[in-house]
């Protein structure tokens, strides 16, 4: 893995250049890796250096001789993160990190896992696109991956154990059958090793712990001379529910529909979490269409869907902060009769918890008056990881021991009062009819968030990250969602 930057500003503008060596030194000195002019406004000799630490997959930025700001704060030693900004002094050169990564080398970054795996999958099929994946968790694991990797095992085991039940009757013999059920007891086998080894975590998810800490500072800064948005933040955020599932698959036999189930006879169930928000004083809850069905536009379950099998939502629950789980009624969901990837949930407030929920409020107008202006994001990016990430170390270990399924898990975090949604901060780029574009940060989890404005008003519902081009991520218009409230 190599140090890159993009160079933004300065008088190496415009440049893309990926550095060699684990050490990368920033400054005008003629022995520096990364040397600007001497001469340049804000630039010491030896400014800054960049140091990768292999035994953490963890690239540290350390300032020298110089100040730095890392996405506008000034730091002395962070953990940077790709696409991270850097900026070198007071209005000095400025250049966003990146990490370079050579096809095949360790310490594999989480998006080019997926990646990797994505070309194997379309090449393979979808049993090689969940080994490709796997495999790498297993040798190139980062820290996130590292936290959240047991419920992910999880997950592939009950994959690997369907596809057998489902091979197994289509294969003479059951030959087919049986690998791949010797497969998921090894997946099986990995996730008790991994439960074993989370023991050793507690100083890298302190780490990450820490840098949650520090995005959090960059938002207060964000709102601290906005009341609006703070707000949104201490109120509004009270109104941003996790959305815990599952779904299944089934298929007709002998004139009946059953469900899927695995070699051992038990139904297949794949979990999965997002984010959603309370929208109406009846209990309306704005979120995604794929969230309250996964296999919307899901590429994974396309096969799955060709060969004939139908899927179902076996359940869904809310998990507001410091409330007790909420139970979806699923003939509740609304959805749109187009493609925008919006639903509609309803909720009984009746509860006693649930009474003082505020309604996030809404932006009537037109989103292009918010183009270029700051906004707010909220959710549960990498959904579980991020929560636990944010719980005190000490307890992490008792958290994970006491949890084996990811219903439990969040059970668990509920009990503690570590769920609360996280809030990145970015700009709105971009206007189009049915898209938001913006750059606040977000990933898998996220999905069904509100994005607000500078009005601490929402104005869109995150639903995707823009491939190929990072940093930024895909809204829809809150008036898409309204539509269905008021239908």
């Amino acid at each position: 893995m190599r140090t890159q930057l993009l160079h933004l500003s300065g008088p190496l503008r415009g440049q893309t250049i990926t550095y060699d060596g684990e050490v990368v030194r920033i400054g005008t000195a003629p022995e520096v890796q990364a040397r600007y002019a001497e001469g340049t406004p804000g630039v010491s000799p030896h400014h800054a250096e960049i140091v990768f630490r292999p035994e953490e997959c963890a690239f540290h930025l350390r300032r020298l001789q110089g100040r730095v700001f890392v996405n506008q704060r000034e730091v002395e030693e962070v953990i940077l993160e790709h696409e991270d900004l850097l900026e070198l002094g007071v209005d000095g050169p400025k250049a966003r990190f990146r990490i370079h990564v050579e096809q095949g080398e360790a310490c594999k970054p989480v998006r080019l896992m997926f990646e990797d795996a994505a070309q194997v999958g379309r090449a393979s099929g979808l049993l090689a696109w969940g080994q490709a994946l796997v495999r790498d968790l297993l040798t190139h694991a980062t820290l996130q991956l590292k936290i959240g990797f047991p419920v992910f095992v999880a997950v592939m085991a009950f994959l690997a154990a369907w596809l057998g039940g489902w091979l197994g009757g289509r294969t003479p013999g059951g030959e087919l059958a049986a690998r791949l059920h010797e497969q998921a007891q090894r997946y099986e086998a990995q996730l008790r090793d991994m439960r074993e080894q989370s023991k050793t975590f507690a100083e890298q998810q302190q780490k990450l712990r820490a840098e949650f800490e520090a995005r959090a500072l960059v938002v207060d800064r964000m709102v601290q001379d906005n009341e609006n948005l703070r707000l949104a933040l201490q109120v509004h955020s009270q109104s941003v529910c996790l959305l815990e599932g599952a779904f299944g698959f089934e298929r007709e036999a002998s004139g009946q529909r059953e469900r899927v189930r695995s070699p051992e006879g038990d139904p297949i169930e794949f979990e999965y979490v997002g984010s959603g928000f309370l929208v109406s004083a009846k209990g309306h809850v704005v979120t995604n269409r794929h969230v309250v069905q996964p296999w919307f536009n899901n590429s994974d379950v396309k096969p799955i869907l060709d060969a004939g099998f139908t899927p179902l939502l076996l359940r869904l629950r809310a998990w507001f902060p410091h409330r007790a789980a909420t139970e979806v009624q699923l003939n509740t969901i609304r959805l749109r009769e187009d493609e925008i990837d919006v639903a509609v949930l309803g909720l009984d407030l009746e509860r006693a918890d649930l009474k003082d929920l505020p309604v996030l409020p809404i932006a009537t107008g037109d989103p292009a008056g918010y183009r270029g202006g700051r906004v707010l994001v909220l959710g549960y990016p990498t959904g579980v990881s991020a929560l636990l990430a944010r719980v005190e170390p000490a307890e992490v270990q008792s958290i994970t021991a006491a949890a084996h399924t990811l219903p439990e898990l969040v059970a668990e975090l509920a009990r503690r009062g570590a769920i609360a949604p996280l809030a990145t901060q970015g700009a709105l780029s971009e206007v189009l009819p049915a898209r938001l574009i913006f750059d606040a940060e977000t990933t898998q989890g996220g999905s069904g968030g509100p994005v607000l404005g500078s009005d601490g008003k929402v104005i869109g519902v995150t639903f995707a990250v823009l491939r190929g081009f990072g940093g930024s991520n895909l809204a829809v218009p809150i008036r898409y969602a309204m539509e269905l409230v008021e239908r």
